[in-house]
């Protein structure tokens, strides 16, 4: 394992590329639309809602009927993911942002 230079945090050789981010998001974001479709199917006892009728809400039934964890993973696992994504292409781009006016400072020396 290579040494890391004394003034690097050695951070910039663990970002993600940006383009597994954005699919990471987009996976992310589609378990948290699931999740929250599956909590709302749940919470309807009756049975009685469109959503609860149709062949996702049967589907997400037999799945949380065989572990009740699903419903957690899809919803917590969702939002938790996008959060992360956020969080890095923020960083990705305020790194885009400040790498010209680093460039153009140190063309001015």
């Amino acid at each position: 394992m290579p040494a890391i230079p004394s003034g690097s945090s050695g951070a910039e050789n663990k970002r993600w590329p940006t383009p597994v981010l954005y699919i990471f998001l987009s996976l992310a974001l589609t378990c948290f639309v699931v999740g929250s479709l599956g909590m709302a199917i749940l919470l309807d006892t009756t049975g009685s809602s469109s959503l609860a009728q149709t062949q996702f809400g049967q589907l997400y039934k037999r799945l949380v009927a065989v572990n009740p964890f699903f419903s957690a993973f899809f919803f917590n696992g969702g939002l938790i993911g996008c959060i992360f994504c956020m969080k890095e292409l923020t960083t990705v781009r305020k790194v885009q942002q400040a790498s010209p006016t680093m460039q153009e400072a140190k063309k001015d020396k």
